[in-house]
């Protein structure tokens, strides 16, 4: 099941009130645009960590960041299966074909 970056934020977190625009982890970068981060959910130059102010808050809105606690897009690229390739795919490593009917 594939999480939207909020519901990501809710699962690990629960809920909040208010919005994502009022919490202390919340920041905005000026460039040629204004681009919205969460610091707990994690930040990069990449539009896949954008986030957006309206957002339900999640439990951390009134919380300190846990300490020794990973980014939450860490650890959902971590809590993801690895993809099994498609029977006949060749690998371009190996260069044999996958072979998953024993599977």
């Amino acid at each position: 099941m594939s999480l939207r970056k909020i519901d990501a934020m809710h699962h690990y977190y629960g809920y909040g009130v208010g919005r994502c625009e009022d919490c202390p982890h919340f920041i905005r970068h000026v460039w040629d645009k204004t681009y919205y981060k969460c610091l707990v959910y994690g930040t990069s130059n990449a539009e896949s960590t954008d986030w957006r102010k309206s957002w339900p808050a999640c439990g951390l809105i009134d919380k300190p960041f846990p300490s020794g606690d990973t980014r939450v897009a860490t650890r959902i690229t971590a809590d993801r299966e690895e993809e099994k390739p498609i029977d006949g795919q060749l690998d371009m490593f190996s260069g044999e074909y996958a072979d998953n009917s024993g599977m």
